[in-house]
């Protein structure tokens, strides 16, 4: 009998493979998902300031000299807090996941929509990322640490036994 051409591909998606605690490709997809979540905080950040600005224009200038594109702008910032919010959502999800448990990372989750409160525990992952990727001899610097800078070395014989 012919196997059937159109049954899918029975392919592990990303976060279904169980990494070995402290194994290269785990401290790699660590500093990979700790880069995710500083790059989705620095962008909320710069798109919050710029609402800030934008903000401040439109309040001081009379409606009828608005500048023509200022509409336009106050959608785009819109959008692109709107779009980080939900980055820093997922990202801080997938680094909780892999730091705690499912339950506690949809905990983490949902601490986030408090503003101080998301902050703080933003700050407190984040410190539980480094502290893990330091024991494992990782330099990291502001940005976390380059995923690619994580050695994988291919396990052999010798390394199990």
């Amino acid at each position: 009998m012919q196997e059937n051409p159109y049954k899918p591909l029975d392919i592990p998606e990303e976060d279904d493979v169980l990494l070995e605690k402290g194994s290269p490709e785990e401290l790699r997809e660590l500093a990979k998902r700790q880069r995710h979540l500083l790059f989705a905080l620095l962008f909320s950040i710069l798109f919050t300031f710029a609402n800030l600005g934008l903000g401040g224009l439109m309040q001081s200038t009379p409606a009828d000299q608005i500048p023509a594109g200022t509409q336009f702008a106050a959608v785009g910032i819109f959008v692109g807090i709107l779009s980080c919010l939900i980055w820093r959502f997922v990202a801080t999800f997938r680094l909780a996941v892999m730091l705690y448990s499912t339950g506690v990372a949809i905990l983490w989750t949902i601490g986030n929509i408090l503003p101080l409160i998301g902050f703080i525990l933003l700050l407190i992952l984040n410190q539980k990322a480094i502290s893990r990727l330091q024991q494992h001899g990782l330099k990291v610097g502001f940005m976390g640490v380059n995923p690619s800078q994580v050695k994988l070395t291919p396990v052999t014989a010798d390394d199990q036994g």
